[in-house]
């Protein structure tokens, strides 16, 4: 064998036995892991089988140890306060937040039908996607008109 086949063997023999301690010791941490798993697991048992035996204060603990979570709470909701919803996360469609009657648009009347509902706003006659200033009507119902900027919807009401 020349010099670059002996060096290349070399090379081979030193990664495979890198290889095979790496591999051992990815079966040692796996089998530490599942010691750990079936150990948690069995404790959790015991505690829940000796439960009967144990007083329900200490089971149940008192409100003074559920503060923290209380105070969690009462803080999450004092921050989101100020906040407005805009959109209903179990509806694609966005929500209707503002009711614009009193702005400067003005619901005159609408004109019904199931198939290309009509509405007349600021005088003109206005169908669905059509523009009403920065705003699309997206719905005309029997008493209101939907409009919206792209991000939250805006309703004129007949009649105020």
């Amino acid at each position: 064998m020349d010099k670059k086949n002996k060096l290349k063997l070399a090379i081979t023999v030193g990664l495979t036995i890198i290889l095979i301690l790496a591999l051992a010791n990815a079966q040692k941490t796996v089998s530490k892991i599942k010691a750990r798993r079936e150990k948690t697991l069995h404790s959790s048992v015991l505690t829940r089988t000796e439960g009967a035996n144990i007083p329900y204060d200490v089971l149940y603990p008192s409100s003074e140890q559920n503060q923290p979570t209380e105070g969690l709470y009462r803080k999450l909701e004092e921050e989101t306060k100020g906040f407005e919803l805009t959109r209903d996360p179990f509806n694609q469609h966005e929500m209707i937040v503002k009711d614009i009657s009193n702005s400067g648009s003005s619901l005159q009347g609408i004109i019904w039908s199931k198939d290309s509902p009509k509405a007349v706003i600021n005088g003109k006659i206005v169908g669905l996607g059509d523009r009403v200033g920065d705003n699309v009507v997206i719905e005309i119902l029997s008493d209101r008109v939907v409009l919206s900027d792209g991000t939250v919807n805006f309703q004129l009401r007949l009649g105020k």
